[in-house]
């Protein structure tokens, strides 16, 4: 067997594996930057109190999502001037300097998903795709957090959080066409500015936010990463006998 035969019967396994091993990612866009027209415009912040407090986020606006398998996009909420949704965190307790441990709770929500994409300023004009009310009211995204930090310095920083578990609502999904996973491997990210006098363990708030990203990619089943690694062996070992035999 060719090489190049080989190497497209690898493609064609691929191409053929479950879609709980090759399936699409969310990336959920927080889009609050001066590049943006609603900057912060629902007075977002991110803050620690000091001591065991959690670290919490409030009203961080979120401007669409997107699935990067396709690269197709849609705005939560509908409009080019009311058009985003609202992120919300709580960590669990900060476990020294701002480090937060598991707890808490992360949310996203929207009146509606832009899909049908006619910017109408409301939401249920058109076809618009709204939350299936299972995760709560308007909410697309929820999930727990396993940990979080905050990092950075002269300031200029950045909020990262694992999250633990995650859900999206059905109706988001199906938008997409995508068939619900067991698991989700997700995680978060803001960017956030705060005086440079403040020094790591300090309590803080910052309402002049950055931008930053909720992604989310399926987690593969492990029968199914089974049953693609037995192909992908099996597979190579056909094209090793064609190599030894030829």
């Amino acid at each position: 067997m060719s090489v190049k035969r080989g190497l497209l019967l690898v493609a064609l396994a691929f191409a053929l594996a479950p879609l709980s091993v090759l399936a699409d990612t969310l990336d959920f866009t927080i889009c609050i930057t001066s590049t943006c027209s609603n900057a912060n415009a629902l007075g977002g912040t991110i803050s620690y109190a000091g001591g065991a407090s959690a670290l919490v986020g409030t009203n961080i606006v979120v401007d669409s999502v997107t699935d990067t398998t396709t690269n197709v996009t849609y705005d939560l909420n509908d409009g080019t001037g009311t058009g985003f949704g609202v992120l919300s965190f709580t960590s669990g307790a900060n476990t020294g300097g701002w480090n937060f441990g598991a707890g808490g709770s992360i949310t996203i929500t929207a009146p509606c998903i832009d899909s049908d994409l006619d910017e109408a300023d409301f939401c249920g004009s058109g076809d618009d795709t709204l939350a299936s009310g299972a995760l709560g009211a308007n909410t697309f995204l929820l999930g727990s957090i396993s940990s979080a930090s905050v990092v950075g310095n002269g300031g200029a920083f950045n909020v990262a959080i694992v999250l633990g578990s995650d859900q999206k609502d059905i109706n988001m999904l199906n938008l997409f066409g995508i068939t619900p996973p067991t698991g989700w491997d997700a995680g978060a990210n803001v960017s956030f500015s705060i005086s440079p006098t403040v020094k790591v363990g300090d309590a803080f708030t910052s309402s002049s936010l950055g931008s930053g990203d909720v992604v989310n990619t399926p987690t593969p089943e492990p029968s199914s990463l089974l049953l693609l690694g037995t192909g992908l062996l099996g597979l190579g070992g056909a094209i090793r006998r064609r190599i030894i035999g030829a």
